[in-house]
């Protein structure tokens, strides 16, 4: 099964600063899984869709625009149900962006990234699940970056989605104004609707307009 996420608005209530106008993009990643007990559990290890926006430049109070990173394809294969993160940055220095632009799976390089800057306990849950997953032995991060250079952060995030969303919040150069995590099931009564979600940090609201919806292989997407 193929489906299609559109989004349709991205709208600014008001801007991270008093003074001055912003600059916005966000980072969508997806992953296929199912549903049990009403609870989204992921299928692979590996991310389905992960890719960052342009920019949207001085972004002022009010303003509500179509981003151009927009029908994005999905194919699902026989997976029940996915999930999707969407992280709402606003650029700072663009450090961060830079880096997701090289590819979402190259926000974290092993050799500049400072593992530091993560808890202790979100590097323990994921060296855990690197090595239940590979059948190694590694004892702390880095080393088992560089010992499986395969690994990054598509495969952190499919091992352990819920991680990926802590790893967000420490790659700090931009702001980040949030991540909102939605699982959705083409059989369920609501799929298929618009759903609104909300960011509101640094001081800035904005509200995101996504919709969800399966893609008949008769009816290809319009480029």
């Amino acid at each position: 099964m193929k489906v299609k996420i559109e989004m349709s608005k991205i709208h600014c209530t008001r801007t991270t600063r008093e003074l001055g106008k912003d600059e916005i993009y966000f980072v969508l990643l997806v992953v296929a899984g199912k549903m049990e007990e009403g609870k989204f559990v992921k299928a692979s290890k590996n991310a389905l869709f992960g890719e960052v926006s342009e920019i949207q430049k001085k972004v002022k109070k009010g303003q509500a625009w179509r981003p151009e990173l927009n029908d994005i394809e999905v194919d699902l294969g026989d997976a029940e149900a996915f999930s999707v993160a969407l992280a709402l940055y606003e650029r700072d220095n663009a450090d961060i962006y830079e880096e997701l632009k090289k590819g979402v799976e190259k926000v974290i390089d092993p050799d500049a990234f400072d593992w530091n800057a993560v808890t202790e306990e979100a590097q323990k849950e994921i060296i855990q699940d690197v090595n239940e997953n590979n059948k190694t032995d590694f004892n702390d991060v880095k080393s088992a970056i560089n010992g499986l250079p395969n690994i990054n952060i598509l495969v952190i995030s499919g091992f352990l989605f819920g991680l990926a969303l802590k790893l967000f919040k420490h790659l700090r150069q931009d702001d980040l104004l949030g991540v909102n995590v939605d699982s959705f099931s083409p059989q369920s009564e609501d799929f298929g609707f618009p759903q609104i979600y909300q960011f509101n940090k640094f001081r800035g609201r904005y509200e995101v307009v996504m919709q969800v919806s399966e893609l008949s292989e008769e009816t290809p997407l319009v480029s």
